[in-house]
């Protein structure tokens, strides 16, 4: 039920009494309204506290701020169009347990406390291990020799799997092959496989420490762009016999739900505290002038849609005293003379929404 309302900057907020989680809330209030709630301001906030005040509100409700999922490599030139966006959850995941990522056996992913220590899957990024001049050199030096480099690689593949033995020579030949690219098409399928390579660590540890193991010692941690990739972990993970691992996949930028860029905060103090790992969706507390706080996204809280705000609308009233011949009551000499009127107006900024009528004056 919808129990009040308030007016503020172009929108409207929506008090919903109902208690839902926050992908609930959220599907309703886009489904019903626009969105969640976006705050932009104080005015936004103390809108929000009359509202709840005057609905006699004074507990707990979403508002349209969450975490997103982001990957421990940001480099975005590591990414094509769409892969930075790949997930691989199982049905039902992510389920709000956790801020980080483990992957299964069977390749799901599920997300899990940080704290929690196990092994993790790093990755040699070879594309980014060389700079422009070395390959320009490499491309340089070996131009003539592409088909016997082609054929090389491809035996020191199936000779060497270990990548880490072999980690400069790999890097050398995939710098020949992005360099060669433009000229030799049929070298795509062989530099994809090169272009990253993905290690299984040894140690268990937290996602944080596997974070900083992995950029110590590799690039960092396995960003899966790909069904692809995927199957390579999942690979990965099987030989291992282990029941999951960590990969790059982690949950910490906090956004609105409808897009804006807001960054607008109104934090409760030592809020977000993001208690045992899984707080990750915001929420206000009108128990504390409405200063926000970081819940359990599967908590059950009444929530705040908000909606355009409706039209207002005005009226003014002119006299009109004509010092003419024509005849008033006329309808095409009405018709002109407010066409004339509303000419007028927009030359003076008046929008073009006015409505512009006649009302004679009694007798």
């Amino acid at each position: 039920m919808c129990v009040s309302t308030g007016l503020c900057a172009g929108r409207q907020y929506h008090l919903i009494s109902e208690e839902k989680n926050f992908a609930e809330a959220q599907s309703y209030c886009r489904e019903k309204y626009t969105d969640l709630a976006t705050i932009d301001s104080m005015e936004d906030v103390e809108t929000l506290n009359r509202t709840a005040e005057t609905a006699g509100v004074s507990s707990i409700a979403w508002i349209g701020l969450y975490k997103t999922w982001g990957w421990s490599l940001s480099d975005t030139s590591f990414y094509k169009h769409g892969e930075e966006e790949f997930r691989g959850w199982e049905p039902g995941q992510p389920d709000n347990y956790g801020d980080c990522t483990e992957i299964y056996p069977d390749g799901g992913w599920h997300d899990y406390r940080c704290t929690y220590k196990e092994q993790a899957v790093c990755c040699d990024s070879l594309s980014q291990s060389t700079g422009l001049q070395e390959k320009e050199l490499i491309c340089t030096q070996l131009h003539g020799d592409f088909s016997f480099m082609l054929t090389f690689i491809k035996k020191h593949q199936t000779a060497e799997k270990n990548i880490q033995t072999q980690k400069n020579s790999n890097i050398k030949f995939a710098s020949m092959l992005c360099v060669m690219l433009p000229l030799h098409s049929s070298s795509l399928d062989l530099f994809s496989e090169l272009d990253v390579t993905f290690v299984l660590t040894d140690d268990s540890m937290t996602w944080t420490e596997a974070q900083s193991y992995c950029r110590e010692h590799h690039t960092d941690l396995a960003s899966v762009r790909n069904q692809a990739e995927n199957q390579k972990v999942q690979e990965l993970v099987q030989a291992a016999g282990v029941d999951f691992v960590w990969i790059g996949l982690f949950r910490d930028s906090w956004k609105w739900s409808d897009g804006s860029n807001s960054s607008f905060r109104r934090w409760l103090p030592g809020q977000p505290d993001n208690k045992k790992g899984m707080e990750a969706c915001a929420a206000a507390d009108f128990r504390s002038s409405g200063r926000w706080v970081d819940l359990n996204c599967n908590s059950r809280r009444a929530f705040i849609c908000y909606g355009p705000a409706p039209k207002t609308s005005s009226k003014q009233v002119f006299r009109l005293r004509l010092r003419s011949s024509v005849d008033p009551n006329d309808p095409a000499v009405m018709e002109a003379m407010l066409k004339q009127f509303k000419q007028k107006l927009k030359a003076q900024g008046v929008n073009d929404d006015v409505t512009l009528s006649f009302r004679k004056q009694p007798v």
